[in-house]
């Protein structure tokens, strides 16, 4: 087992400790276009390369459904939570500041601006589970039951892209 998690892990974070190193001397466009070519290049001929080797002998009808069950799961949640810390804001904030000194010691609710909840939202739907996971997964996981990691990262990414 430490055999598969070091075939697994080392090269994710060799590749990532060297970026660490190299960004420093790199231009400062060159993070955003990696990122953009990862996700635009990189990620399908991930999955197309997964899927070529995979078997899909496996009946796996349930993946679209479970992959859209999940998405739905991380929606409710994360609007749970940002319901919660409005609650929770609205509850601890006093009122409203009537002198200047009060108003400088007023508390915001850092969640308040939709920018941030946008991006939670976001973080919390789509998790980088259809990413960072289809690269490591297949270590742990035996060939017949690969078809699964395939249509679960097919579903995740078409579904997940279109939802949001």
């Amino acid at each position: 087992m430490t055999d598969t998690l070091l075939h697994a892990y080392v090269p994710l974070l060799l590749w990532t400790g060297l970026g660490l190193l190299l960004v420093p001397f790199l231009p400062e466009a060159f993070p955003r276009l990696l990122g953009r070519g990862l996700y635009w290049v990189g990620v399908p001929v991930q999955i197309f390369t997964l899927a070529h080797q995979t078997n899909f002998s496996v009946r796996a009808t349930l993946v679209p459904v479970i992959t859209l069950w999940g998405l739905l799961a991380g929606l409710a949640i994360a609007t749970l939570t940002l319901w919660g810390l409005d609650c929770r804001s609205t509850l601890l904030t006093p009122k409203a500041p009537s002198t200047p000194d009060q108003l400088s010691n007023h508390p915001e609710n850092p969640w308040h601006p939709a920018s941030r909840r946008g991006a939670f939202l976001l973080a919390s739907i789509l998790g980088n589970t259809g990413f960072v996971g289809l690269s490591v997964v297949p270590t742990f996981i035996d060939e017949p039951y690969r078809g699964w990691i395939v249509l679960y990262s097919v579903a995740h990414n078409v579904l997940g892209t279109s939802m949001v």
